[in-house]
């Protein structure tokens, strides 16, 4: 009997060890586990509008959840929040939930009033033509009455403009051609109008005094100068062509061109505004006996 009453005992003992154990995988941190994020976490939106919100980040199976359906009402399409401004008189404030699969949440706090003045992120900006990363501009409504629409002045040809999101994020990009000034006008359905200007600077050309007629070395050995122009600093090689033939050392904006053997080859420079050089042409004669 004290057998029987003692397997008893240690059965329940296991039964319990592995609940415990159940109950520590199911507390435990998922490895593949995502931070919750979107792209927005307060915004403003025209009662009667829709904005949406994009999530960033996070682990599927996403749940969107309104504390205040009065104010804002809200869906959920893949990574996509639809958000909707139920219309009212009166300015009012509403908060939106979105959760994941591992029930992480991310906030959303939703500004709604009648009508909004038309606000942008920024007003000026200075881009570089042909310089990645910085001939690009993103220009976002902060806040407006939706139905938005853009009107361009740009007498230099300098901007190209991308309205392709203007709707659904309301923003649009502009991206600096050329040098020059331009301006964009935004209006939206209430008449509200807000301007964005454009300064475009275009890089100056890398330029030597060896871009016609390139480098002639007579001896094996010798060395020559070749003197950078114009640009915009910071020069640095950028093909050095074929090493067995030239070495290339860069100081200022002097390039010194040693040769190394016989032969035809070519290099480039690069500037700080990633400007590139052309070709210079380089040739290295052998030494003549007397």
């Amino acid at each position: 009997m004290k057998v029987m009453k003692y397997f008893v005992f240690a059965s329940l003992l296991c039964l319990c060890a592995c609940s415990d154990d159940n109950d520590n995988k199911n507390n435990e941190i998922p490895q593949d586990l995502v931070e919750l994020k979107v792209d927005a976490s307060e915004i403003s939106i025209a009662q009667g509008d829709t904005r949406t919100v994009k999530i960033t980040s996070g682990n599927g199976e996403y749940v969107v959840t309104s504390a205040n359906e009065e104010v804002v009402t809200a869906e959920v399409d893949g990574d996509l929040v639809t958000l909707t401004a139920v219309e009212g008189q009166n300015n009012a404030q509403g908060v939106v939930y979105v959760r994941d699969k591992y029930y992480q949440r991310a906030k959303i706090l939703v500004n709604t009033a009648a009508e909004f003045e038309l606000k942008l992120n920024k007003t000026l900006f200075t881009l570089y033509s042909q310089v990645e990363g910085a001939d690009e501009a993103i220009v976002k409504i902060y806040t407006g009455n939706g139905g938005y629409s853009l009107e361009v002045v740009d007498e230099n040809n300098c901007i190209e403009v991308d309205q392709s999101t203007l709707e659904d994020s309301e923003s649009f990009i502009v991206k600096g051609i050329a040098q020059g000034n331009a301006e964009v006008k935004i209006t939206d359905r209430k008449g509200k109008e807000a301007f964005v200007n454009l300064n475009v600077i275009a890089p100056k050309q890398i330029t030597t005094d060896a871009d016609e007629k390139g480098v002639l070395i007579n001896a094996n050995q010798g060395s020559r100068q070749v003197k950078i122009l114009t640009g915009n600093g910071e020069y640095q090689i950028h093909d050095a062509g074929d090493s067995k033939i030239i070495r290339l050392e860069v100081y200022g904006n002097i390039v010194t061109v040693t040769g190394r053997k016989a032969g035809e080859t070519s290099f480039t420079l690069i500037d700080a505004k990633k400007q590139i050089s052309q070709p210079i042409h380089v040739v290295i004669r052998k030494s003549v006996g007397i």
